[in-house]
């Protein structure tokens, strides 16, 4: 992830972190800056992820800061000054999942299999939570346009979408994997067709057939 003339990165393992005493052989995870103009490291901050963490799921940069997720005992969500790497905000967000971040000005969305939730970027307070049918692996970035959240998560074929502001339900979609939304059109892509969807009516707007497998999301 690039802001102001930093690349950012992170890592499950950091091979320039000791191992932690009685974690076994996992070393911690960690998010690394990097100067974009010759790749100079600026600072690495371990996460702190109490020797259990497999799954990091960032950085996003937003507001100053580098929010990460990653999976410790529970969910957490940390994010870091993007100056000097100091950790300034880290909440337990209700998952042993890392959860994938999404920021929209002041408020952080997080997916999971299993839920739907917002966090005010600032403090951490939680704002909002809406529950899924639970799944492995259904859960994508989170997608915000327009005071939207495009949730893609649980087990439905039919995604929900709710107000940024506070959680309410609006709709859904087509399941086809995370979108990209313009003029309340979600354009959506499976690994053989690629689809847009008015997202008031729920109807199909088009739909491209037959072409080589797609590789990428459609998000943008």
């Amino acid at each position: 992830a690039y802001a102001n003339g930093t690349v950012f990165v992170a890592a499950n393992q950091d091979p320039a972190l000791p191992i932690p005493p009685g974690t076994g052989t996992r070393r911690p995870g960690s998010v690394q800056a990097y100067a974009a103009t010759d790749g100079a490291l600026r600072w690495r901050a371990p996460l702190e992820q109490n020797g259990t963490a497999t799954d990091v799921v960032g950085p996003v940069p937003a507001n100053g800061r580098v929010y990460v997720s990653a999976r410790t005992a529970v969910g957490t969500l940390q994010a870091f000054d993007q100056v000097t790497g100091n950790r300034d905000l880290f909440i337990d967000a209700g998952s042993g999942s890392a959860r994938w971040p999404a920021v929209s000005g002041s408020t952080v969305v997080l997916t999971t299999p299993c839920d739907t939730s917002a966090f005010d970027a600032a403090t951490g307070a939680s704002l909002w939570l809406q529950a899924a049918s639970c799944s492995t692996g259904n859960t994508g970035i989170p997608v915000v346009a327009d005071g939207v959240v495009y949730s893609v998560t649980g087990t439905t074929e039919s995604p929900d979408f709710y107000l940024l502001a506070d959680g309410s339900p609006l709709g859904t979609y087509p399941r086809d994997g995370i979108p990209a939304i313009t003029d309340r059109v979600a354009v959506t892509t499976t690994a053989f067709r690629m689809r847009a969807v008015d997202l008031a009516t729920s109807t199909e707007l088009w739909r491209a057939l037959d072409r080589p497998p797609l590789q990428s999301y459609a998000i943008g």
